[in-house]
């Protein structure tokens, strides 16, 4: 029997079964069963993998006729649209309300400038000590800090620091935002497949990370050095928007973007020696689960 995906509320400090949409898909195409290995990995290298099936599904997602899908969505995850800025019926489309904004009351910022704060609402896993070798080392597997970025250069400055991952679920928000001030560059681009971020894909194929699309904007701060910021698409949610002012100062809090459907992930890294992360974090981080956190909150504290 298939364990349930479980993840650790910061809050509540629970542990909780993360409701997967489409999970029976996700263990078809990324599962270790025969068929998952044979049918499964034929399916997913000849179709899902590529984003003109994600440009499919987003015309109908676009579409006014998909707003029926949204109160059902609601009932089945629990979503608290007290929330949101806007009711259900004001939505135009699925992906209206897969990208809507929430009230900021439902999600104060901590606006000290001695942390880092969330970008997103999702499941964090912590990076705690990359090391002094090139790679991010996640539940076992090497993952390369230069194939990420797309750079060795930029990678050498990460080398022996720390991060985190952010996935987010279908659920979530999809809106993520600023976690410090600082000077935002130019939001580079790298093309890629648009494989799941799902746990059930990532501990099959751990180089999905590097594999599929993804931006990458490097955020120059005062009090925590220079910050790797990178949006990872996915499977339904290959379309990552920029919505702030780029090679510009941007404000702790501030809009960066949004994703429109599906699950995606961002990925935030961090000099050597810039920062400590906060001590309910690392106590729960030992669990070995991904740590659920809500835009805002404080993730590390400035380590001078």
């Amino acid at each position: 029997m298939t364990l349930p995906l479980r993840v650790i509320d910061r809050i509540s400090q629970k542990v909780i079964p993360e409701d997967v949409w489409g999970e029976c898909g996700l263990r078809l195409l990324y599962g270790q069963t025969l068929v998952s290995r044979t049918v499964g990995r034929a399916l997913l290298h000849a179709f899902f993998r590529w984003p003109l099936v994600s440009w499919a599904t987003g015309i109908y997602y676009d579409s006014r006729r998909s707003c029926r899908l949204i109160k059902p969505f609601c009932e089945r995850f629990h979503i608290d649209m007290d929330e949101s800025q806007l009711e259900i019926e004001e939505f135009t489309s699925f992906n209206d309300f897969f990208t809507r904004r929430l009230r900021p009351e439902y999600r104060p910022q901590d606006l000290s400038p001695h942390t880092i704060t969330a970008p997103a609402d999702g499941r964090y896993t912590l990076l705690e000590n990359l090391g002094s070798t090139r790679s991010i080392h996640v539940k076992g597997e090497a993952l390369s800090l230069s194939q990420l970025l797309n750079s060795s250069h930029l990678a050498a400055r990460f080398y022996g620091g720390s991060g985190v991952i952010c996935r987010l679920c279908p659920a979530d928000c999809h809106r993520f935002y600023f976690p410090v001030s600082g000077h935002a560059t130019e939001a580079t681009w790298i093309n890629g497949s648009l494989f799941s971020v799902n746990p059930i894909a990532t501990q099959t194929f751990p180089w999905i990370f590097w594999r599929n699309r993804r931006v990458v904007t490097l955020l120059e701060t005062a009090g925590f050095g220079s910050i790797a910021y990178v949006e990872i698409g996915a499977t339904n949610c290959g379309s990552i928007s920029q919505t702030f002012v780029q090679n510009s100062w941007v404000r702790k809090g501030e809009e960066k973007g949004f994703f429109k459907l599906g699950g995606s992930a961002i990925i935030l890294l961090f000099e050597p020696g810039q920062l400590r992360f906060a001590d309910d974090l690392l106590e729960l981080s030992k669990s070995g689960l991904e740590i659920l956190c809500r835009i805002g909150q404080p993730l590390a504290h400035v380590s001078k």
